[in-house]
Formats: C-alpha cells, sequence, structure tokens
C-alpha cells in the first residue's frame, strides 16, 4: 500500500543541528507503530529540543498513520 502525502515532514537543521541525532531521531519515528510510541517520541523531543515546529510534529503525525 502507498500513500502519498503532499506535507512538509522533516526535522529540520535549526530545530536539531547536529546530524547524528536527526538520524537517529528518524530512525526512531520510523519504529512509531502505536498511540504509546506516538506520545513517547512527542515526549521525547520536546524534552531534549523544546517545543517541536508544524514540520516535524507532521512527520511524526504521519508515522503514526
Amino acid at each position: 500500500c502507498t500513500i502519498d502525502i503532499q506535507a512538509d515532514a522533516y526535522l529540520a537543521k535549526n530545530y536539531i543541528p547536529f546530524a547524528p541525532q536527526r538520524m537517529d531521531l528518524y530512525k526512531k519515528i520510523a519504529l512509531i507503530s502505536c498511540e504509546e510510541d506516538y506520545e513517547d517520541m512527542i515526549d521525547e523531543i520536546c524534552d531534549r529540543f523544546g517545543e517541536p515546529p508544524k514540520e516535524t510534529m507532521m512527520l511524526i503525525n504521519i508515522a503514526l498513520l
């Protein structure tokens, strides 16, 4: 099944400037499989980097799909 979503969904360099951290988070986000994973990811990102921008929230929301 393929879903084509036209949305800005990414981890911005100005939000998470260190590339290895961004890559690690992309991997963790890809593993989101339930509501609990989704909430845990939002909590982790907020704790580590502050309030996420809309593009980051869109990425996490898409991962939950």
